[in-house]
């Protein structure tokens, strides 16, 4: 399954991010025409825009929560440090195809004599998933699972060892099948400079994301932006291809940019 990543967006309040995904072959048709004229009718589009135009119109919506314009994948994040977010994801619902509240971090779990264990459950709101199924009831609840805790060696033994890809699978299905969601944001596409290193997380990825899978999950794996051809670790046109059987979705964190691109910056700037 090809996407196409159409638009990312960050809500000014900082609490929702939005990202908008469709097959490359429907991207003529992901968003309605009639946006643009709307947004002058609406004098949301300016030459001469002052200081003050921000802060009276930085919160306010451009269309009624059921107004929808795009026909592809949706995937809302929402950030449980700010309720801001919980309460538009309910009112906006029927803009979303899926919403991942950041709730959870898959840690080692040797400490307890475990492969792996789920932190931040105690964060997980049924309540709310409840509400925002009520405003749309075909939307998917697909947390974002993050990996925390692991050093070198943790991370080499779960990308290398496939009874470790596996057991992370069955603990992020535990927690999913317990609080009855759709899927998971899988968070663990690093940047490694060894080209086995880089071969063998995506078939720890392609493991995982195809147990959740079997299951009946789905899964979004969050990737960074290229960076350039030769940024090491970067996702390639060949790891797409692997994985896309297996993921739902690439969520590229446009706003989170590697160190490499700090590094070019500076370089530019001079001391």
């Amino acid at each position: 399954m090809k996407l196409l990543c159409a638009l990312c967006i960050l809500a000014c309040s900082g609490c929702l991010t939005l990202q908008v995904f469709g097959h490359a072959s429907d991207a003529s048709d992901q968003n309605d025409s009639t946006a643009p004229r709307k947004m002058l009718e609406k004098k949301l589009i300016s030459s001469a825009m002052e200081i003050l135009d921000i802060f009276d119109y930085h919160n306010q919506p451009f269309s009624e929560p059921a107004d929808r314009r795009v026909k592809g994948f949706v995937l809302g994040y929402v950030t449980p440090w700010n309720n801001k977010g919980y309460d538009r994801a309910v009112k906006y619902a029927q803009k979303f195809t899926h919403i991942s509240p950041v709730w959870l971090q898959v840690h080692p779990g040797e400490a307890r004599g475990e492969d792996y264990v789920v932190k931040g459950t105690h964060d997980i709101d049924n309540g709310w998933v409840t509400r925002i199924r009520e405003s749309n009831p075909k939307i998917k609840i697909v947390p974002r699972f993050l990996l925390e805790g692991f050093d070198g060696k943790s991370f080499q033994a779960l990308i290398y060892d496939n009874d470790k890809a596996q057991s992370f699978a069955v603990a992020v299905a535990k927690i999913l099948k317990e609080n009855k969601l759709d899927g998971a944001v899988l968070e663990m596409w690093k940047p490694v400079s060894d080209d086995g290193d880089r071969k063998a997380m995506r078939q720890a990825i392609k493991t995982i994301a195809s147990k959740l899978k079997k299951d009946g999950f789905q899964t979004v794996l969050v990737v960074p932006p290229s960076g350039g051809q030769n940024v090491a670790g970067r996702l390639r046109s060949e790891d797409f291809a692997f994985l896309a059987d297996s993921i739902v979705a690439f969520s590229v964190m446009t706003y989170d940019h590697p160190e490499t691109y700090s590094r070019f910056v500076e370089a530019a700037e001079g001391p």
